[in-house]
């Protein structure tokens, strides 16, 4: 009948290897990095409050002649719309056009 192992105990040494610090992913910013991005954001907030700053940015949309500009502030403050609809079975062509009918307000012939 054989003896049991022992695991071995880890000595000094072996402990010495392990990683010490914060484990992986991205590195805490330096405190100048953070005063930096605090400064940034409050001076935003400021420009942001500020009711001419709002009134001339407000005209400047629009009168924009690109509508994409617009359409990313509504993205920024209430999410971003859907870029497939789901459609549940196959539609045919009567229900398509039944469907449209409806939406005009046409009577089915």
């Amino acid at each position: 009948m054989a003896r049991p192992i022992k695991p071995a105990k880890p000595g000094p040494k072996a402990l010495a290897n392990l990683k010490k610090g914060p484990g992986p992913g991205r590195p805490k910013a330096t405190r100048k990095a953070r005063e930096r991005a605090a400064t940034l954001r409050e001076f935003g907030r400021r420009v942001a409050e500020d009711p001419a700053v709002r009134r001339s940015i407000w005209n400047r949309l629009r009168t924009h002649p690109d509508p994409q500009l617009l359409r990313l502030l509504y993205e920024y403050g209430f999410g971003k719309a859907p870029d497939t609809l789901e459609v549940k079975g196959t539609p045919t062509a009567v229900t398509i056009i039944h469907n449209l009918r409806e939406a005009k307000g046409d009577k089915a012939e």
